[in-house]
């Protein structure tokens, strides 16, 4: 099953991998490698027709726009949740920097592997839909990039409890440890709320023998 629901994101990543550098998953991305990426990625999305027009998404309800990475809307047609990145951007990945970790730009390919490993190991369906052009304003860090985003899909969940929807922090870690993940080595960058929800990374050796492989962010 997890190798169905992949197919697309592994598809996708094999085009736009192509030219890119041998370290481009793992090192931070330079502006003109995101902007290389984005272009592959919109390419691969006209010839696999995957290019999704903006008006489709006024048929969704609006969920939220104020998340850290995504734009989400309700599909209640197929009871899915559509997260559709803000335009040029592709969320965020850890970086190790002076012996801290920190918030450092995810590039395309760091955006399709994340949720492609999302799926294996939580055994979630997470979808590849496409992407889609806007006419909206692309982040400072990465200018030169196309106001394109990448649209995904995943069930939909109501809150067992309606009054406190979100896990606790304890409960993100015993659920976490319960799969056999462990936080990040080292200390994290201070200064910033978003550092504290980006503590609970993990990686799965079973899967890369390398951590910058296989590191996940569930809040998103």
């Amino acid at each position: 099953m997890a190798s169905q629901r992949n197919g697309r994101f592994l598809e996708a990543a094999d085009y736009v991998r192509k030219g890119a550098p041998p370290d481009s998953e793992h090192a931070q991305t330079s502006e003109a490698e995101i902007a290389r990426q984005v272009r592959r990625l919109l390419k691969w999305s006209g010839q696999t027709g995957c290019l999704i027009p903006p008006n489709r998404f006024r048929a969704l309800i609006l969920v939220s726009n104020d998340t850290s990475e995504h734009t989400v809307y309700y599909d209640t047609d197929q009871n899915r949740a559509v997260k559709v990145t803000f335009p040029g951007e592709f969320g965020w990945k850890p970086t190790l920097e002076k012996g801290r970790w920190n918030l450092g730009v995810a590039a395309p390919l760091d955006y399709l592997r994340r949720w492609r490993l999302f799926n294996e190991v939580f055994g979630d369906d997470v979808r590849l839909e496409g992407v889609a052009l806007s006419k909206g304003p692309v982040m400072a860090l990465c200018s030169k990039v196309e106001p394109m985003s990448a649209v995904i899909s995943q069930p939909w969940h109501e809150a067992a409890d309606p009054n406190s929807p979100a896990p606790e922090d304890r409960e993100i870690a015993t659920f976490l440890r319960r799969l056999g993940c462990e936080p990040l080595p080292g200390p994290s960058a201070a200064g910033s709320e978003l550092v504290t929800a980006w503590y609970y990374w993990t990686r799965f050796p079973t899967i890369s023998s390398r951590p910058s492989l296989a590191l996940y962010r569930l809040i998103c």
